[in-house]
This record gives structure tokens, C-alpha cells and sequence, in this order.
């Protein structure tokens, strides 16, 4: 499965055996949440979108987001800006 693939070509039992095979001592806990929330994007039928919330000491935090609309592209980047993206930010310039 790449990023490529459009959504809706992967199937729910393909997406969990992905997830099965995953060694959790390789990944980070943000590489683990992406990879949920792209593998998501991939399962669902149509242009979905999707993110993964969490509750930290009380307070809801989105830090990932997955999906093929321009919307999500722009919430990505102001995730990014605001450190809650799963992927890590670029160094100021």
C-alpha cells in the first residue's frame, strides 16, 4: 500500500492485516496514528477524510489527519503549524 492508492482500494481485512503486521518497537506513536489514519482514508469508499482525536489531560488534541480533498491539505498545514500534525515539523527558518 502506498499513499497513492486511492481510497476505497483497500479492503477492511487488508488494512488490519497491515496494522497485524506492524512491529510497534519500529514506529513512533505519531508514525502508528498516521499510518491508522491514511490506512482510513484507503478502506473508505469515495474522497473520505479522516483524523484521529485524543483526549491529553482532559483537552482534545487532533494530531492526525488523512484524505484526499483540498481541505485537507490546508488543515494539515495548520496542524503542522501548530505542532499537534503526526508528522514532524520542518525547522523555522
Amino acid at each position: 500500500m502506498s499513499a497513492a492508492d486511492p481510497a476505497g482500494t483497500t479492503s477492511p481485512a487488508e488494512a488490519l492485516e497491515h496494522l497485524g503486521r506492524l512491529t510497534l518497537r519500529e514506529h513512533s506513536m505519531q508514525s502508528l496514528l498516521q499510518t491508522v489514519a491514511d490506512l482510513s482514508t484507503k478502506v473508505m469508499p469515495g474522497n473520505p477524510e479522516t483524523s484521529i482525536s485524543l483526549l491529553i489531560k482532559d483537552k482534545p488534541s487532533t494530531p492526525c489527519t488523512a484524505g484526499n480533498s483540498p481541505g485537507t491539505a490546508t488543515r494539515a498545514s495548520t496542524a503542522a503549524a501548530t505542532g499537534r500534525a503526526c508528522t514532524p515539523r520542518a525547522p523555522a527558518s
